[in-house]
């Protein structure tokens, strides 16, 4: 059995046919894990559902259908009725220790399932402009982006990954605006051509900022980098030299910084790549009336469907956000086949663009369309202890909080044995993982104040604790001479106590919990499940010894603890975060 949940809803459905006479479906069996163990496994509401429905006390119709579910014994040692009308379903032994040794038979697949085959979904996360810094929100976006894609495909969809980057546009042009227009930059440009990378992003975030304040003072200025990003877009011979060489700049940045992030992508989108294609579908949606002229520029007037009105070429002739997305649409729902779905994974003040936009797109071509596209949003972060320094202006870069978490993450390595180079790796993990559990740990829209000290620690809910919670399970393996074999193990030879038992009654959701975190687009409720069980491992580990105990004891918390550190490593993987052995 792989999951007991869809088995217990049936079972209860059916026990309420037969004792009740009354068919419900699967929305109506509520299944819950009760904070306390005492009221057992699961714990439904089924009663108190059909109450009102029946015209009979909850405590009555939770009796009848107890009784009926006790006559199957499905996995079961206890079906309990309680006030108000809970009934609440505690697993046998039998079925945990069986589960539990599923793990080691299936290893990295426990947690995956085949429940969404069939699925295209297009993720489509990161979204660096180019000429610009990869900052803490971009951060956020693709490590929630990096879970989200794991999470999925791990329930059987064909994921694809994409990441849609903006390398034309004003920001484009007031980089270009400071390094050819402010002096003592342009001075600095045929020296950073032979320095490192490092140096050349620096310069053109000075040449941004730069750029920027030419732009906001208005003026000439502001007509020159105007007249700047128009030559951008027609490719004038004068400025292309220059923008291809910054541009790239920029790119094997982002790839340094996806190498670090262990993310990767199947599909490059660019706005240079898609904006003609906008101008074209922007003009036909004009012809056909689903766009308008007004007062020089075309525009889509939302307000018959409550919407906003959003400009999609400006008076100058230029493509918009929104006409560069519906070219980006053409292009993502004709590369891949038939998309169930395609998610966007950006900031929440994007979501009037995304609401025009796709009903721009679905009055297109509703078969192609309609109903195909989300904007999955995201909260703020800002920093508890105040903005961290940056070579680049006010802005926390993801290289500066991912360096200042490595710094913080030395001081946990303890291991003697670990070589320099281990101690490097390891202290990379750390660092990185520390800061992506962070910003995982909370609901995706809720904002954050990240908190760099506390996520680099080894208490709480942190992601250096899961990690040393799957070190300190390895570890203890490895001093085992040889590993029990389970051969002849069975569970009627033990008896779980109560530290046994808390681990062994987690193990098993942990299929449950990657099906709902998926599903509802939450590695937070992954994050929250291998937190509580680390706790449970670690207080089981503290209070009872693996190498010591007597044979049959032995084997069981080999078992325990083998699958535990199993469990760790692919939640901990399903969340873009790597173990390590030794810590």
């Amino acid at each position: 059995m792989y999951l007991v949940r869809p088995e217990l809803i049936k079972l209860l459905k059916s026990a309420a046919l037969k004792s009740l006479k009354i068919k419900i479906s699967d929305e109506d069996v509520s299944l819950e894990h009760p904070a306390d163990p005492a009221f057992g496994d699961y714990s439904s509401s089924l009663a108190l559902t059909l109450a009102k429905q029946l015209e009979q006390s909850p405590m009555a119709i939770a009796n009848t259908v107890a009784e009926a579910v006790r006559k199957e014994k499905l996995y079961l040692e206890k079906v309990e009725v309680a006030p108000p009308g809970f009934i609440n379903l505690t697993l046998t032994k039998e079925y945990l220790l069986h589960e539990t040794a599923r793990v080691l038979t299936i290893r990295e697949l426990y947690g995956c399932s085949k429940a969404r085959a069939g699925q295209t979904i297009l993720l489509e996360f990161a979204h660096p402009n180019t000429h610009k810094q990869f900052h803490i929100g971009h951060l956020r976006n693709i490590t929630l982006g990096e879970s989200l894609a794991r999470l999925l495909k791990s329930q059987g969809v064909n994921l694809i990954r994409a990441n849609y980057q903006g390398d034309v546009g004003l920001h484009v042009a007031k980089a270009l605006w400071g390094l050819t227009q402010v002096s003592s930059i342009g001075s600095q440009l045929t020296k950073s051509r032979k320095l490192g990378l490092e140096k050349k992003i620096e310069l053109l975030g000075e040449a941004y900022v730069e750029g920027h304040k030419a732009f906001a003072k208005g003026g000439e200025t502001e007509a020159q980098v105007a007249a700047l990003n128009k030559k951008i877009y027609e490719k004038d011979p004068s400025i292309m030299p220059l923008w291809t060489e910054t541009r790239q700049w920029s790119l094997d940045y982002f790839d340094l910084i996806y190498k670090r992030l262990g993310s990767h992508f199947d599909r490059f989108y660019f706005e240079s790549e898609v904006f003609a294609k906008g101008l074209t579908i922007a003009r036909e949606a004009l012809k056909s009336g689903i766009l308008k002229e007004s007062q020089g520029a075309v525009v889509f007037d939302g307000s018959e469907y409550g919407l906003d009105t959003r400009v999609f070429i400006t008076g100058t002739g230029l493509p918009t956000y929104e006409a560069k997305e519906l070219g980006l649409a053409s292009l993502e729902f004709s590369e891949h086949g038939p998309l169930t779905k395609c998610i966007h994974v950006v900031a929440p003040e994007q979501s009037s663009f995304f609401k025009v936009t796709f009903k721009v797109e679905e009055l297109l071509d509703p078969g192609k369309y309609a109903l195909r596209q989300e904007h999955f949003d995201y909260g703020y972060v800002d920093l508890k202890e105040g903005k961290m320094s940056s070579r680049a202006g006010n802005i926390v870069t993801a290289l500066s909080l991912l360096d200042s978490a490595r710094l913080k993450a030395k001081e946990l390595i303890k291991d003697a044995t670990l070589t320099e180079v281990e101690r490097e790796e390891v202290t990379e993990k750390v660092a990185v993982g520390a800061v992506k559990y962070s910003l995982l740990r909370y609901g995706a829209r809720r904002n954050i104040s990240f908190d760099l000290k506390q996520s680099v620690a080894l208490e709480g809910n942190s992601g250096p604790y899961l990690q040393y919670t799957y070190a300190r399970a390895r570890s203890v393996l490895r001093k085992l001479e040889s590993a029990p074999s389970l051969a002849g193990f069975t569970s009627a030879s033990v008896n779980l106590n109560p530290e046994e038992g808390a681990v062994a009654r987690l193990i098993y959701r942990f299929p449950e919990v990657t099906k709902a975190a998926a599903a509802d687009y939450a590695p937070n409720v992954l994050g929250d499940y291998l937190y509580l069980l680390a706790q449970k491992f670690n207080a089981f580990y503290d209070k009872h010894s693996i190498l010591k105990a007597a044979p049959a004891e032995q084997e069981l918390r080999f078992l325990l603890t083998s699958a535990v550190a199993q469990i760790i490593k692919n939640g901990l993987n399903l969340l873009g975060i790597e173990v390590m052995e030794k810590m």
